[in-house]
């Protein structure tokens, strides 16, 4: 099924110099520009204008007027093709969250959404000849969902949602903008309030007459995506991005699609660990669609058989997964649930799921908190950088995150430094600094510092500087007295990560030459599961101290959260992700109600530990879970009659 968003552009610029192409405009600065000036960009324009204090420039290119009450007080220079200005097949820019596709942005005058005349005309075409764009019918119904309706899990959501930064997922103009960002953190706390209500939609299913096809539209979309100006080419069209999908939260709500939290994600799988989320996601029970290569036999009218390997398309009910951590192959087996020409219902296949191939996973009995983080983890790269970088020059900055797999581009700084000039005082000094002040404020945006809502695993990752020369040595510099003079705590935890390189440019490129040296690569083996392993560190400790406060073991781990014990002010709750692979539903559903329990409830932290790691394997020896309480809790292990319900180890008990 196809999926869509409503996007949503912003776009503010507080001074306007047209060309002389262009024109000169009436005023030299205005308060908000807006391209386009069809029915949409005038309703915007009125809206703004209410505020008498506003200026507004609206830009048209068309040459049609609705009616004799448009005036239009001042008229820019022929935009026309003989002035190079008509913007015909335009593409946004790579889209990161539809992986790095461009799509079309559509400049029409003669559309139903964007001009009153022609909406007119065309309505009235229809009525008198039945004909015309208003045949072209999208189906007979439209549902709105609210989120309650469709999940039972809007808590987690809500609380995602209010954990992230308010610039988290933006444009760079909103984390330069300080009103573009408290307009959008006044629309999140809205959004969140939408989430929590029954009246109030956050999804759209079109529904054709005949059922031929189906679209899911996120309603409330958290991304948003901008317009701006082609500096290479500033008469020309501007640059567009529509950022849909970004927000990590779009994503999960795609993920749900009835009442009943059921729904299907259609996954790309592009490294080695989302294969590894995609055997941690699929459960017995669950549709998996994808593309397979069976063998079909075939007899002919003369009685002979032949047969032949076909590519098709098959939905099956999953009965077990194996997933092969050397070829990074995962093989979902089970029944086909959708019959076709070749493949009779209820037959036996296994899907080999591989990098680069799609497959769609559909959750019958609905997508639990756990399943949901593990896709919001899984469609999220910032939670597994384990690296942070800043390759750079003079002027000039990439900002960038490392995860083991890949290398992804955050953010691009340039500012303008002056060359150093021999005798007396130079804008050199003064722009570097300017430079530096810029690249930090971006990185700290950027970054996961400790005592911040954005850090995924309370742990302050490493930061590589890298440049040619002394830039990076002298930023590094810069950095530590800047932490001294503002006494900034987590800045200063930082600077002991700090790594410094030597690379050939300041382009991202040179990286690959910087991040090949075994100094760097061992730094990224060292901080992969860090806070896991330290967790389980803890743990063990306790355990030797003999206090209460450490148990483990299914019936004494759920005693202590029952009582509280495993809540705010230190409480973790330790469990491995074999647990939520459990074939049998209810003691998934166990599982996964503890972990609300603990995480929403109580307050506590929550680790989901891999059974691939060293510590998910140390954890699977005391039973698959473990607690480290607030307080000490005493005698949780005695025999009270009841049944243990241990998984993958025995019942817990102290250890003295």
């Amino acid at each position: 099924m196809p999926v869509f968003s409503r996007l949503a552009v912003a776009v503010q610029l507080i001074a306007v110099i047209l060309s002389p192409v262009l024109g000169a405009a009436a005023k030299p600065q205005y308060d908000y520009v807006i391209v386009g000036g069809g029915v949409t960009g005038l309703i915007v324009a009125n809206r703004i204008t209410e505020d008498k204090s506003k200026t507004v420039l609206v830009v048209e290119a068309g040459d049609n007027v609705d009616n004799d009450n448009t005036k239009i007080p001042y008229k820019a220079n022929d935009l026309t093709s003989a002035a190079g200005l008509i913007w015909e097949d335009i593409n946004s820019l790579p889209e990161p969250g539809l992986g790095n596709s461009s799509y079309a942005v559509i400049v029409a005058k003669n559309s139903l959404m964007t001009n009153a005349t022609f909406n007119a005309s065309a309505w009235e075409q229809y009525v008198e000849h039945k004909t015309g764009p208003y045949t072209y019918a999208r189906g007979n119904a439209l549902a709105f969902i609210s989120l309650p309706d469709m999940t039972n899990d809007t808590k987690t959501l809500i609380s995602s949602l209010n954990s992230q930064t308010a610039t988290d997922y933006l444009p760079s103009i909103y984390k330069n903008n300080k009103k573009l960002a408290s307009g959008f953190a006044k629309q999140r706390a809205v959004i969140a309030d939408i989430f929590s209500r029954k009246d109030a939609a956050v999804a759209e299913f079109p529904v054709p007459a005949d059922g031929s096809y189906g679209l899911v539209g996120v309603e409330k979309p958290l991304s948003r995506g901008t317009v701006y100006i082609d500096a290479k080419n500033p008469n020309g069209p501007p640059n567009v991005i529509y950022n849909a999908f970004v927000n990590p939260i779009d994503r999960m709500i795609m993920a749900i699609e009835q009442k009943t939290g059921a729904g299907f994600v259609t996954l790309l799988p592009e490294e080695p660990e989302d294969m590894w989320h995609a055997y941690n996601l699929i459960q017995e029970h669950d549709l998996i669609r994808a593309k397979a290569v069976r063998r079909v036999s075939k007899t002919s009218d003369a009685g002979s058989t032949s047969s032949q390997r076909i590519s098709l398309d098959l939905t099956i009910t999953v009965t077990s997964t194996d997933f092969d951590v050397g070829s990074e192959q995962l093989h979902v087996s089970g029944r086909v649930a959708k019959e076709n020409e070749h493949v009779k219902l209820g037959q036996h296949h296994t899907l080999d799921l591989e990098l680069n191939r799609k497959f769609t996973i559909e959750k019958a009995d609905g997508w639990d908190s756990v399943a949901l983080e593990q896709l919001k983890e899984a469609c999220d790269a910032s939670k597994r950088a384990e690296l942070w970088a800043v390759v750079m020059g003079e002027g000039v900055a990439h900002i960038c995150m490392i995860t083991e797999h890949q290398t992804i581009l955050r953010q691009k700084i340039e500012v303008s430094v002056p060359r150093k000039r021999r005798g007396g005082v130079d804008g050199h000094s003064k722009g570097m600094e300017r430079f530096f002040s810029t690249t930090l404020s971006t990185l700290l945006r950027q970054i996961d510092l400790p005592n911040t809502s954005s850090t995924p695993q309370g742990k302050t990752l490493p930061l590589l500087l890298a440049s040619p020369g002394f830039v990076a040595s002298a930023f590094l510099q810069y950095i530590k007295a800047e932490a001294t003079r503002t006494t900034n705590k987590p800045l200063m935890a930082l600077i002991p990560t700090i790594i410094i390189a030597h690379s050939s440019s300041a382009h991202t490129h040179s990286l690959n030459e910087v991040l090949s040296s075994p100094a760097i690569t061992n730094k990224l083996s060292d901080t992969k599961f860090a806070r896991e392993t330290a967790l389980m560190d803890k743990f063990n400790t306790l355990m030797r101290l003999d206090d209460g406060r450490a148990w483990y073991g299914p019936r004494e781990v759920e005693r202590a959260v029952a009582k509280g014990a495993v809540g705010r002010g230190g409480g973790v709750l330790l469990i491995n992700n074999a647990l939520f692979r459990a074939q049998n539903v209810k003691e998934r559903r166990r599982w996964v109600k503890l972990v609300d329990q603990v995480r929403d409830v109580e307050g506590g932290e929550v680790r989901v530990l891999s059974s691939l790691h060293e510590s998910g394997k140390r954890l699977e020896g005391l039973g698959n879970v473990a607690a480290i309480l607030t307080y000490p809790l005493e005698d949780l292990d005695e025999d009270d009659g009841e049944d243990t319900g241990g998984v993958g180890g025995e019942g817990g008990e102290m250890i003295i």
